[in-house]
């Protein structure tokens, strides 16, 4: 449990650094080899997730908790709290929010299929069933009222 909270101010938010992966050292390790590599030499992280954000509306609008947000080598300024340490970035430094797609279903035969798909299969159902040859709703509310699907 944590004594403190994260309460950046305006436009600021708070990620947690996701590392970038090194690919000298993959390959390497795919060779079953050791690589030594300078400090220098090794990519800053780019990504991270949001773990807070400000009381600005604009950026509160933009960003959400758990949103992956990029930004440039150098942006913003690192903090440790309770021995974590984040890194506070102005709204101005996000590049970009990397989120995953709502999917919206319109039409009602993906509807259907949509909730053909979902529902999970019995007990008496066979395992293998014949391929549709059509996906009219007509066709997959025959199928539903045999209990094929």
């Amino acid at each position: 449990m944590s004594d403190y909270e994260i309460v950046p101010m305006g436009d600021r938010i708070f990620v947690e650094e996701l590392e970038p992966e090194v690919s000298l050292t993959k390959r390497a390790a795919a060779a079953g080899l050791h690589v030594a590599i300078l400090a220098e030499n090794v990519p800053k992280p780019t990504t991270g997730v949001v773990v807070a954000i400000g009381d600005d509306p604009l950026i509160q609008s933009r960003c959400k908790l758990g949103d992956i947000v990029s930004f440039s080598h150098h942006a913003g300024i690192y903090q440790e709290v309770e021995g974590k340490t984040y890194r506070c970035i102005e709204g101005r430094e996000i590049i970009s929010l990397i989120r995953r797609k709502a999917v919206v279903v319109d039409s009602p035969t993906l509807q259907a299929s949509a909730e053909l798909s979902a529902a999970p299969p019995q007990a008496s159902q066979p395992l293998h069933q014949p391929v549709l040859e059509s996906t009219s709703l007509e066709n997959l509310a025959r199928r539903r009222e045999q209990g094929l699907t």
